[in-house]
């Protein structure tokens, strides 16, 4: 009779701890897909005002000026200027091929 009930008291916490390993599997996938997601439509949006920023650069006088007139050694500075609020370390413009257009002041 004890050896019946071990064998089911085994059984059941057999079961049960697979059922909760399951269900822990499954809660940390919804939270990490949920997270993913999360992370993903924050990407976009950063992407969108980033592109928007761009579009908005390209349309300001001074760099319009210059990408229009090919003169390169105004282009970078202009683009100082423009960004100044940005705080931007590291940006490049590139041509109509998709080149990436030297700026003049390479040691900046």
């Amino acid at each position: 009779m004890m050896l019946v009930v071990a064998v089911l008291t085994a059984a059941g916490l057999f079961f049960a701890q697979r059922r909760i390993a399951g269900e822990v599997q499954d809660n940390l996938q919804r939270e990490f897909q949920s997270q993913l997601a999360t992370l993903h439509g924050v990407q976009e949006v950063r992407h969108a005002a980033l592109a928007e920023r761009c579009r908005a650069l390209v349309g300001k006088p001074r760099i319009h000026a210059a990408l229009e007139d090919g003169a390169p050694d105004l282009l970078y500075p202009s683009a100082r200027a423009e960004l100044r609020d940005l705080d931007a370390r590291f940006y490049r413009f590139l041509d109509a091929k998709g080149a990436v257009i030297p700026p003049q002041d390479a040691p900046e």
